[in-house]
């Protein structure tokens, strides 16, 4: 029998035995042109093609966004796609990402500039996950990846611009 929150029974984005892959509220601010979703959904920075390189899964996220013009939309997030409830300690055990797109999308071309930083818990699992034991080491006493020296936690930051430019009906760019 299981135990809600215990033995991998808790429902979270890292359980082993009980998952679930979407589930989010989406609701629109009255009178407004900003909508928002809070839940487990598929997040996905902005790319003109060949897929996001760099973010995009279902993860346990906030996104609000506004419309600015018929054009134009901004959106902000928060996602957290690691967390290990495994560690020994609850303290740096996340990885939490925030971020910020614009999209602007016009007759002939679409440009959507986004801006997307991350910390990284020691003991966050995507060390393990992503195969950083390269350039990371375990302490072997505390269990923690220990990166360039730092013991706690790692910041990552980028910036991309998916565009889309349709000179023609014949010719598109990416």
């Amino acid at each position: 029998a299981w135990t809600w929150g215990s033995d991998g029974a808790a429902l979270d984005t890292t359980s082993d035995s009980a998952k679930v892959r979407r589930l989010y509220i989406d609701f629109n601010f009255p009178e407004s042109p900003v909508n928002v979703k809070m839940g487990l959904m598929d997040l996905v920075l902005p790319y003109a093609t060949f897929g996001q390189p760099v973010f995009g899964n279902h993860v346990a996220a906030v996104t609000a966004t506004a419309n600015v013009t018929d054009n134009a939309s901004i959106t902000a997030f928060w996602a957290r796609p690691y967390r290990n409830s495994d560690a020994a300690e609850l303290k740096d055990n996340d990885m939490d990402v925030f971020g910020l797109w614009a999209n602007l999308d016009f007759e002939s071309f679409t440009v959507a500039p986004w801006a997307a930083y991350a910390s990284i818990g020691s003991q966050s699992g995507w060390f393990e996950r992503e195969g950083i034991g390269a350039w990371a080491e375990v302490d072997e006493a505390t269990g923690d990846w220990e990166i360039g020296g730092m013991d706690d936690t790692a910041n990552w930051w980028g910036v991309g611009l998916a565009l889309k430019v349709m000179p023609s009906e014949a010719l598109t760019i990416k």
